[in-house]
């Protein structure tokens, strides 16, 4: 029989043991930021030294109240529960209360063993079934004990019946110390990262207010001065001093493209925070076609430029500009109308930072506001014109049947009546002469009114001077070959139709240039039956599906001309082999007046 003083060193030897696993413990705890990790290295170690068959962690989930299987060792390996077939009755968490057994071992808060022939009523009825499959005799079950919680349990299983010694015990009960402490730094761990990701959250939440709050001072900033005493020209102006101070930059510019003229137009310009003077400043088609491109290309988001190594990109005409300014990066945001690239915003900047979100949305929302105000400036434009333009044609046609008309007869009744009479006195005679005169001087004057009153596309001369000009100015801002070919006599037609047969040519001739990629173009104007005309525009361009692709702006604009006239319209067009424009116009048949 031992007596105390032979137990003491035996008694300090169990306490190094376990202020060693202690401190490996810590150790590898330290150095695994892997729970999971620690778990396995911690069952395999005390698989080794209990010489168990199996060994697991359970943990508490106090909100869900149930216990969960995290890590085993089983016949000395690691196993992965989710897909080990051995484990699959571990897989789903299992209630707290399916038996007393979690509530004693709570409140007894020591090692349990429990023997698997004669086991406890509270034991699991799954867990009956499965230590017997794996013919486990003896369960040691440790609760994960620390302060006054307890935060789970280790469980050792073993193919042998044993009663542990104290020592054992101890040991088992040491292990069960790590894992408590392990699970709890760790949790300590994930909040207080959660706290700081939450701080963190917290800061830029407000950052993101703050700068939103900036956002929308700018734009109530600029709505004021859309709801009072609106003027484009100052809107912009006032849009693109915020956009500047915004971005501290050199200088910002709003401009907008007149196809037509293949022209850019600074609608606002600032440089060194103040407003310039707006300038206009023609580039070549290829320039501008390129540059357009590009803007497309973001779907009405902001392109950044790099002047130097993309200079290729911008226009030709601005290159000399930003040089001399010393302009590093250029952001551009185009101005769309529908699926159209009307002009652009563009912020000069002399660094080569990046914009951040906010400054991106500010940037955004401000072109959004500049597009609807010249949107809606251009409806309104297009709306006065409209009315004036139809009261215009209404005085041009009481003219016609009124005056005109008047005169007309009166120039019938004369000529009748001095036909009537032959042998009139002399002074008669002057009086009718003169009378006839003046209903003739009038009647051309009423005409002249009735031409004066009516817009015109043509300024002066006839369609093919029309068609002449327009080939002669595109081809001084283009490479590509356009011809023109005509019949020698080409009947007189109504001036409206006149028109809109030029603005149809017109239009045609932008699209080969711009989407067909055309390198030769051929107009064609011919004399037709009973007076009419045959025009056609051709190109050798890409070319497109007709089922395919939905007609844009430019040809349902053409569309429209053509129907305004009666005139007959063809579209031949198939990718790869270019397109092809015929418009057949006939005078009204009597009886059936346009």
């Amino acid at each position: 029989m031992s007596t105390p003083l032979a137990d003491k060193p035996l008694k300090i030897k169990e306490h190094l043991k376990a202020y060693e696993m202690f401190r490996q413990s810590l150790t590898r705890l330290t150095s695994q930021d892997n729970l999971q990790t620690f778990f396995q290295t911690l069952l395999l170690e005390m698989t080794v030294n209990t010489h168990a068959n199996n060994s697991a962690v359970f943990i508490y989930h106090q909100a869900q109240h149930h216990l969960q299987m995290i890590a085993t060792v089983h016949q000395g390996t690691v196993r992965d529960i989710q897909h080990d077939p051995v484990f699959s009755v571990w897989r789903e968490p299992v209630p707290a209360d399916i038996t007393p057994i979690w509530r004693r071992l709570c409140e007894q808060r020591q090692t349990l063993c429990i023997d698997h022939d004669n086991p406890p009523p509270e034991h699991w009825p799954f867990g009956r079934d499965w230590h017997s499959e794996q013919g486990h005799k003896t369960i040691l079950v440790m609760p994960m004990l620390l302060g006054d919680d307890v935060l789970g349990f280790l469980g050792l299983c073993f193919t042998s019946r044993l009663t542990p010694s104290p020592a054992q015990q101890a040991e088992c009960e040491t292990f069960a110390l790590q894992a408590a402490i392990a699970y709890k730094f760790k949790a300590l761990a994930d909040e207080a990262r959660l706290a700081a990701i939450a701080k963190e959250q917290e800061n830029a939440a407000n950052e993101r207010a703050r700068r939103l709050s900036e956002t929308f001072a700018a734009l109530r900033r600029t709505s004021a001065i859309l709801a009072h005493d609106f003027d484009l020209k100052i809107f912009l102006e006032h849009v693109l001093l915020e956009i500047n101070a915004q971005f501290q930059a050199d200088a910002a510019i709003l401009s907008l493209y007149d196809e037509t003229k293949m022209q850019f137009t600074a609608l606002a310009h600032v440089e060194d925070g103040k407003l310039k003077m707006k300038e206009s400043f023609s580039c070549t088609l290829s320039s501008a076609e390129i540059f357009l491109q590009a803007l497309i290309a973001t779907h009405g988001c902001i392109r950044e430029f790099d002047v130097e190594s993309e200079a290729h990109l911008l226009l030709s005409c601005s290159l000399q500009y930003h040089r001399q300014r010393q302009h590093a990066r250029i952001f551009a945001l185009p101005l769309m109308l529908g699926e159209q690239v009307k002009g652009y915003i563009g912020v000069a900047l002399r660094t080569r930072e990046t914009i951040v979100l906010h400054q991106q949305e500010l940037l955004l929302a401000l072109a959004h506001q500049a597009s609807m105000a010249i949107q809606l400036t251009r409806l309104a434009d297009s709306t006065q014109n409209n009315a004036v333009l139809a009261e215009r044609n209404r005085m041009a046609r009481e003219i016609h049947d009124t005056l005109a008309q008047g005169f007309a007869a009166i120039l019938v009744n004369l000529k009748n009546l001095r036909k009537a009479l032959p042998a009139l006195p002399g002074a008669v005679t002057t009086v009718l002469e003169t009378v006839q005169q003046l209903a003739e001087d009038n009647l051309i004057e009423a005409r002249q009114s009735v031409r004066a009153l009516r817009p015109r596309a043509l300024r002066q001369g006839s369609l093919l001077d029309g068609l002449r000009h327009l080939l002669d100015s595109l081809g001084r801002a283009t490479e590509v070959m356009i011809d023109l070919n005509e019949d020698e006599a080409i009947p007189a037609i109504p001036e409206e139709s006149e028109d809109e047969l030029l603005r149809i040519a017109q239009e045609a001739l932008q699209n080969a240039l711009r989407h067909g990629q055309a390198t030769h173009v051929s107009i064609t104007l011919r004399a037709a039956e009973h007076q009419g005309l045959h025009l056609s525009i051709s190109d050798d361009g890409c070319g497109f599906d007709q089922n395919a692709t939905p007609f844009g702006y430019g040809l349902i604009g053409i569309s429209e001309r053509a129907a305004r006239i009666g005139a007959a319209l063809t579209i031949i067009s198939e990718p790869g082999f270019g397109t092809q424009i015929i418009v057949a116009w006939q005078p009204a048949l009597p009886g059936n007046p346009r």
